[in-house]
């Protein structure tokens, strides 16, 4: 795994490894989108983005996402930059492959800011059902789903993208 600070270095690992078909992944709001702008702007790819094959606003992420336009439009490409949540699941579903896996981490004073919620070590219930409660406790009302955010930790607890990843891209938070 090579770990990189910053865009320009993710491109010249990718670079290196002759990266055709390049994906993107981390949980939502780290910047995947941004750097998989730079890299295929740079690595002159195509970019796909997952949330423009979203059907939006239905509570879930995977269940939602038109697969075969996703696979027929991927498919057409060569070497190409897909980027988004759940990536690896996605890409299963959509029968996609890509040779190399970037995996983008929000940093906060020097540390993986989102590692209590994406790397469990504890059973996978047990740490949703603590957090349900805390949501229920701020909500004021009995809370059953996380909608995305439980479906992006349940994720991150069967792929292990931040484990797999050919490239791990810190992203300082300001």
């Amino acid at each position: 795994m090579i770990e990189a600070d910053s865009p320009d270095a993710v491109v010249g690992a990718l670079h290196a490894a002759k990266a055709r078909r390049i994906g993107v992944d981390g949980i939502d709001g780290c910047g995947k989108t941004t750097l998989a702008k730079a890299v295929a702007a740079q690595r002159q790819r195509r970019l796909f983005s997952l949330d423009d094959y979203l059907d939006r606003d239905k509570g879930g992420f995977l269940k939602f996402v038109d697969y075969p336009r996703l696979r027929a439009d991927v498919s057409a490409e060569e070497a190409y930059v897909i980027e988004g949540v759940c990536l690896l699941h996605a890409l299963q579903r959509a029968e996609l492959a890509i040779d190399t896996l970037v995996y983008v981490k929000r940093r906060h004073l020097g540390l993986w800011a989102d590692e209590h919620e994406l790397d469990l070590t504890e059973p996978i219930e047990d740490f949703l059902q603590k957090e349900r409660e805390l949501t229920a406790m701020v909500a004021g009302e009995a809370v059953t789903d996380l909608g995305l955010a439980e479906e992006v930790i349940r994720y991150h607890y069967a792929a292990r993208p931040h484990n797999n990843a050919h490239i791990v891209y810190f992203r300082d938070e300001h």
